[in-house]
């Protein structure tokens, strides 16, 4: 997973095909960034297109199962890392993940939105301090905040 979201910025043309084949809906962020900052008509179609596909897909989803396959992309991400500022907010990041899926399980869906928003503010410091990249932020806060979003709906 963590070397899926690096090939993002190197090689986005294959992130997109990456995402399409494994039907990745957790990817939507990354795509969309690939769709608005694309360098070239062609990347920019193409992400558009997975994008098309993907979102229906990801609306079927319940919103355990996004926060599941967060919860899986912040501990790719998360993985062998050192001492210091990225494992310190990667301990933070998984309890506030943690708890609100929890939340989510049991059906707080107030508290779990709260909990969400603060984890896309924490992910989004994280990034500001280096800890994060952008492209693990940008697929972290989006996901956090598109869950949010339904559940207030």
């Amino acid at each position: 997973m963590h070397r899926l979201i690096d090939g993002a910025s190197e090689e986005p043309l294959a992130f997109a095909w990456a995402a399409h084949i494994a039907e990745l809906v957790v990817a939507a962020p990354v795509l969309e960034w690939i769709a608005d900052e694309g360098q070239g008509a062609i990347l920019r179609r193409r992400a558009e297109r997975v994008l098309a596909e993907l979102r229906p897909l990801r609306q079927k989803q319940s919103p355990q199962v996004i926060a599941g396959e967060l919860s899986n992309w912040l501990a790719a991400f998360c993985r062998d890392t050192r001492p210091g500022p990225r494992r310190e907010a990667c301990g933070s990041l998984d309890g506030q993940l943690a708890a609100a899926r929890r939340h989510i399980e049991a059906g707080r869906n107030r508290a779990a939105v709260d909990m969400l928003r603060a984890f896309a503010d924490r992910v989004n410091s994280a990034f500001q301090a280096g800890a994060l990249g952008g492209l693990e932020a940008t697929l972290l806060a989006g996901n956090a905040n598109y869950l949010a979003e339904e559940l207030e709906a």
